[in-house]
């Protein structure tokens, strides 16, 4: 008796799993027939539509088509059972395509950013076939768009503007777009006017948290590019972006107060950044990258050194608070050649110097220190003057101080030679004052005046110690501090005048 009871029991609970079961099983094949409503889509504009139709349980795609009239889904044939159904309306086959995949999960939509991208609208909708005899897709976009209006020199013959750091990538799954894979979207511009001419340039792309905006003109046949943030781009909404550029504001067209910056690791940056200082944009001020460009600068200013040792070292350095003091008390636009080395001694700087021997270089064994900043000194002469030469070395040096002054004043008088610029200020700097090993040297730097012609010294006094009397590195403060007190001199040797 125990055992037959047992043996209903048994039964019993197979029969339930079969019904659970049977919940999400597929029954015989019908046509769908269901009414699709749309809600959420502009009226009165003709809309192609891709509609993929997945399994519920598996996510197995079952279903792939291409219309434009959603009433002919009515006549789908499908085993009776759940699905999901994607659609994308706006739908372009020269504009888009989609992955093609098995699965929900990873199936991608990829935009041909060559092509005009159309506006587009996306719904998902759980759907029972053979129950269901209306659906409602509830579309919302999933693209932005952006419009930016603006001017620019009436000597300008073209102007050209796309949208960079774009995702190409929509995940249909977790409706999202994938910022690991960027494009740059060209926009449709238009102009009118000749002094100044007047343009408009828009476009609908994805949405992007951090994209630029990259304007290209033509002058005489040379094309001048700059770039520049903008807001975030959020999904279904227009950014509207006001712009005014003038020729002074294409890096390539030159007009820069260039200032060279060597030295050892406290002139490469040492002073412990702050998140914002990695993410802010020094206004009007550019850095000359490994390419002999200028590009907007932000820290660490010592990245683009072609002589530094790991970038993760290169952290806030003078010319951080040197720059925008000089931007801001004379309306320059300001270009940094940084090209320090960490740990060098004046011997690896003198003209006569062989390749660099700190194996921590990316410059070992292949580059020398005072090739490399004559070289990308005048490479940022080709679009401006060379204002002054900024040294702040000594470190490594500190015990000799006597010969010191010999060699600098060689050095020096090479790098003027070499540079073309006989009569260009040079302004050094004094080493941290908690070390006793600084004084003797400190009282020779403040003397620089007498042996190297149009020269001064600024003071160390006041700036901060990074960790503790053992390290010879300024904090961030320390070195905002000095490179105030570089501008300082900067402003009156170079511009006093003026």
């Amino acid at each position: 008796m125990k055992r037959f009871a047992w043996l209903c029991a048994a039964v019993m609970l197979l029969m339930g799993a079969c019904s659970e079961e049977n919940k999400d099983a597929f029954g015989p094949v019908v046509k769908a027939g269901i009414d699709f409503a749309t809600e959420g889509l502009p009226s009165g504009k003709d809309f192609s539509y891709r509609v993929l139709i997945f399994n519920g349980v598996s996510l197995e795609r079952v279903g792939d088509h291409t219309l434009s009239d959603l009433s002919s889904l009515s006549q789908v044939e499908l085993p009776a059972g759940r699905y999901v159904w994607t659609v994308i309306a706006g739908y372009d086959q020269q504009a888009m395509t989609l992955l093609e995949t098995e699965n929900l999960s990873t199936c991608r939509l990829f935009l041909n950013t060559e092509a005009t991208i159309p506006a587009l609208y996306y719904a998902s909708r759980l759907v029972y076939v053979g129950e269901e005899k209306q659906v409602d897709l509830l579309f919302s976009p999933i693209l932005s768009s952006i419009e930016v209006s603006g001017q620019i020199p009436g000597e300008a013959s073209s102007v050209e503007a796309v949208c960079a750091g774009i995702p190409r990538n929509f995940n249909l799954s977790s409706r999202s777009w994938d910022e690991q894979v960027l494009r740059d979207v060209p926009l449709t511009v238009t102009s009118s006017g000749s002094d100044p001419v007047l343009f408009t340039a828009k476009g609908v792309l994805p949405p992007a948290s951090a994209p630029e905006l990259v304007v290209t003109i033509e002058k005489e046949g040379k094309p001048y590019q700059l770039r520049h943030a903008l807001a975030a781009l959020q999904e279904g909404l227009t950014s509207v972006e006001q712009v005014e550029y003038t020729w002074d504001d294409f890096p390539d067209s030159g007009g820069f107060d260039v200032f060279l910056l060597i030295g050892q690791s406290n002139m490469a940056g040492r002073g412990t950044m702050l998140p914002e200082d990695v993410t802010e944009k020094l206004e009007n001020v550019w850095l000359l990258n490994e390419e002999g460009e200028a590009v907007e600068a932000h820290n660490p200013l010592n990245q683009y050194s072609t002589v530094r040792k790991n970038l993760s070292m290169q952290q806030i350095n003078p010319g951080y608070s040197f720059s925008k003091k000089i931007v801001r008390e004379t309306g320059r636009k300001v270009l940094l050649v940084v090209n320090a080395l960490g740990g060098s001694s004046i011997g690896m700087w003198e003209k006569t110097a062989g390749f660099v021997t700190d194996a921590a270089s990316i410059a070992y064994g292949k580059l020398k220190l005072y090739d490399e900043a004559v070289r990308r000194t005048r490479q940022a002469m080709e679009l401006g003057e060379l204002k002054a030469i900024l040294w702040h070395q000594g470190e490594a040096n500190s015990s000799n101080p006597d010969s010191y002054k010999t060699v600098l004043a060689q050095f020096v008088s090479d790098l003027r030679a070499d540079l073309g610029t006989p009569d260009v200020p040079f302004i050094c700097g004094e080493l941290a004052y908690w070390r006793s090993s600084s004084a003797g040297f400190n009282e020779m730097i403040r003397t620089v005046s007498t042996f190297v012609p149009y020269s001064d010294w600024v003071s160390a006094e006041g700036a901060g110690m990074l960790k503790d009397e053992t390290d010879p590195h300024f904090s961030r403060d320390g070195q905002i501090l000095i490179g105030e007190r570089y501008a300082d001199k900067a402003l009156q040797m170079c511009y006093s005048a003026q």
